[in-house]
């Protein structure tokens, strides 16, 4: 959900129940553009994110790597058991990281990112003035 310039995250399971599910990430340098683009790799979940003036990528573990420290079988017959979310497990200093953000001076009022296989992400800004700025983020780390 966006409002303004805070992106709220909720992670949903059909089989178990998550804990820490829910995070809250305040933007200070504008506001949220109204697209979030969402990637599945082997090993993550991506999202990739824009405000007025500047570009993010959100890097969670893939839920597949997250330890289960349940069988099969109980997952099966059993609601009552939880596990972490994603968003549990989240690394909070690597937003900040140069890989994971670009900041610009210009105003943006639309965007679109892609993730490409090697790692590096591609965002299209739409200008107030009507042209494209295209930003590219190196692979993270």
């Amino acid at each position: 959900k966006i409002n303004d310039n805070i992106l709220e995250l909720s992670e949903y399971s059909l089989d178990v129940n998550l804990s820490g599910n829910r995070i809250q990430l305040r933007f200070t340098d504008g506001k949220l553009l109204p697209k979030v683009s969402v990637y599945e790799s082997a090993g993550n979940v991506i999202l990739l994110i824009a405000t007025t003036t500047s570009v993010h990528r959100l890097v969670f573990p893939h839920p597949d790597r997250l330890p289960k420290h349940v069988s099969t079988f109980f997952l099966s017959s059993s609601s009552n058991v939880t596990l972490p979310s994603i968003f549990n497990l989240h690394s909070i200093p690597e937003v900040n990281e140069p890989w994971n953000l670009a900041v610009f001076s210009t105003h943006c009022l639309y965007a679109s990112g892609w993730l490409c296989q090697d790692g590096q992400v591609l965002f299209a800004l739409a200008t107030a003035s009507g042209s494209i700025l295209l930003i590219k983020l190196p692979p993270p780390g």
